[in-house]
């Protein structure tokens, strides 16, 4: 049925006006129908493409005659004239009586700008509907049986054509031609000025502009495939290690922290920005991370915390971004191949082969990176987990456990659930000596996460192991690597390493499964620590060492981000763990 009815309607279309049928009455009618078949207002909007379209292919061909009449559709100064063939005064048709001349009133004298003005506008007479309409047939045809005409004529006759209401080109329905013969319209003279200046050449002084982004950047990978992508954020060019992280939430945590320094973190998830960033999420002071890749980023925000856009806030921070890429192919390739050195750039300048050889020369592994994450000075942190985020039904007194913090990249949330926990925290750096540490009289020492190679950096090797034994300690993903190696293991550089909120951890004291949010490259191989080292947790991906325990000396450790609330807070648990601990060590002493 509905099919009879579409075909029905395509025959009403080519019907000729039956007599006794105003002229007004059957042109609404013709627009009736063919809005029924395509919506309201389309016949509008696709005489406008339309329009767009013709002007388009006027402007690449770049018009230099000197005088053009007004059937030819441009003049010398860049102005684009047409002929309509129906137009709506005062919410009517206004019509004139079959053949008339009609004068524009609007062209004056000398409008075309050309030193040899036509008799047509000297007088001011304009041809007819018929008129036009023989001239731009006769011109294509012309066109096409001469090969000497020139293109342009062709599209100059399309203009006019293009401005009959869709008589002359497809719009997908073909019209009759005797409805524009019987509604005898009246014509009227539009001029659409040029936006664009003309050169002394007669070329175009400056470029189109689209209205839309076109890219900008190119990722090249050390394995040779580039990608095309939209630049936002800051511009350059930077080199880094790309990597993939499967959170769904949360970009502005991982953003800013501090263990993403030297690294693209490329977010499967594909719609990033929509939340905007706020002072409250923030894991450091500032960004690390060499860029972030993302497929699609949000054109506006949409939270009541948000103080301003994520564009905006990777701009003020120098950090470059991009989207419009495939994120799900590149992840694959990294999947595949492992994390590749990758070079990100909006300069022009620089050639692909340039990026290329920039990717290939550089190296991640063996770089200290945690001294350039880590504070310059040692200094007290106060700050709880606020009151509206708080979720233990009671917490310790303040004061209770002083606790000295290495940072080799710390995050904000690791120190607020430590306080939260009734701990004094004096943060110091990284290269902060250890019998400094120990004049202190700390209750326990805390090593933080932080970025890049645990075997680039010996020197806080060695500051753990004078901290063994001594005080109760406490390691957390960079933290638990040295403290492997401290104890006499080995770590290993993964495949692609582990980044995301949604990691299952099995617990093998209480049979537990904890859904954790994890961040680093390298592992500790269990089978290179010394008898009486402890694997407390496991990754259920991929069965590499998640946890570590040593209770002769009273250390502890995580693989991965205990303050994070993926779980939401699976393994926040540890947190009493160390400051039990604590109480027992304090209690022996």
């Amino acid at each position: 049925m509905e099919r009879g009815k579409t075909r029905e309607n395509e025959s009403a279309t080519h019907r000729t006006p039956s007599r006794g049928v105003t002229d007004e009455e059957e042109s609404e009618k013709q627009e009736s129908e063919f809005e029924k078949l395509y919506g309201k207002g389309s016949l509008k909007r696709l005489i406008q493409r339309r329009m767009v379209r013709i002007h388009n292919d006027l402007l690449n061909h770049r018009e230099e005659e000197e005088d053009l009449n007004l059937t030819d559709g441009i003049t010398h100064d860049g102005n684009i004239h047409g002929t309509r063939a129906t137009t709506r005064e005062r919410g009517k048709w206004s019509k004139n009586p079959r053949g008339a001349a009609i004068k524009n009133t609007n062209i004056k004298s000398g409008i075309l700008g050309s030193d040899k003005k036509s008799d047509t506008a000297k007088s001011n007479h304009v041809e007819t509907e018929q008129q036009v309409a023989s001239r731009s047939i006769e011109i294509q045809n012309n066109n096409s049986s001469d090969g000497c005409k020139t293109q342009d004529d062709t599209i100059k006759a399309k203009t006019v054509m293009a401005l009959k209401l869709g008589t002359q080109i497809n719009l997908g329905r073909d019209f009759s031609s005797n409805w524009l013969s019987q509604n005898k319209t009246s014509q009227r003279f539009s001029i659409v000025k040029c936006s664009i200046p003309l050169a002394s050449n007669g070329t175009y002084a400056t470029p189109v502009e689209r209205p839309w982004k076109v890219a900008d950047a190119r990722l090249v990978l050390e394995d040779g495939s580039i990608w095309k992508a939209k630049s936002f954020g800051a511009s350059g060019t930077q080199v880094g290690e790309v990597v993939f992280n499967t959170s769904l939430t949360g970009y502005q945590e991982i953003i800013t922290d501090p263990s993403y320094a030297g690294q693209f973190v490329l977010m499967t998830y594909p719609h990033i920005g929509n939340t905007g960033v706020n002072f409250d999420d923030e894991e450091s002071k500032k960004c690390f991370l060499a860029g972030l890749v993302v497929r699609s980023l949000s054109i506006s925000t949409s939270n009541w915390r948000c103080t301003e856009s994520l564009g905006d806030y990777l701009e003020k921070r120098n950090i470059m971004g991009i989207y419009d890429v495939d994120t799900r192919a590149i992840t694959r390739r990294l999947r595949q191949d492992g994390s590749l050195i990758g070079v990100l750039s909006t300069e022009k300048s620089k050639t692909d082969d340039e990026l290329l050889e920039m990717s290939r020369t550089w190296n991640i592994v063996g770089v200290d990176l945690i001294s350039g994450v880590s504070c310059a000075a040692p200094y007290k942190w106060v700050d709880k987990t606020g009151s509206e985020w708080e979720f233990l039904n009671k917490g310790s007194e303040d004061g209770n456990f002083h606790v000295v913090a290495y940072d080799f990249g710390i995050k904000h949330n690791i120190l607020r659930r430590l306080a939260s926990c009734g701990c004094k925290i004096t943060v110091v750096p990284c290269t902060w000596p250890a019998s400094e540490t120990l004049k202190m009289k700390p209750d326990g020492v805390l090593f933080s996460n932080g970025p890049g190679d645990p075997s680039a950096v010996p020197y806080a090797v060695k500051i753990v192991k004078e901290m063994l034994g001594k005080v109760p300690v406490f390691g957390i993903c960079m933290g638990h690597q040295l403290l492997g190696q401290a104890l006499g293991g080995k770590t290993f550089k993964m495949k692609f390493g582990h980044h995301g909120g949604n990691h299952p951890v099995r617990n093998l004291r209480n049979s537990c499964v904890e859904i954790s949010a994890q961040n680093h490259n390298y592992a500790v191989d269990p089978a290179s620590l010394p008898e009486g080292v402890e694997v407390t947790h496991v990754n259920l991906n991929d069965g590499s060492c998640a946890g570590l325990a040593f209770p002769a000396l009273n250390i502890m450790s995580l693989q991965y981000h205990p303050e994070a609330s993926p779980g939401p807070h699976d393994s926040d648990s540890v947190f009493t763990e160390f400051t039990d601990l604590m109480k027992q060590a304090k209690s022996i002493r």
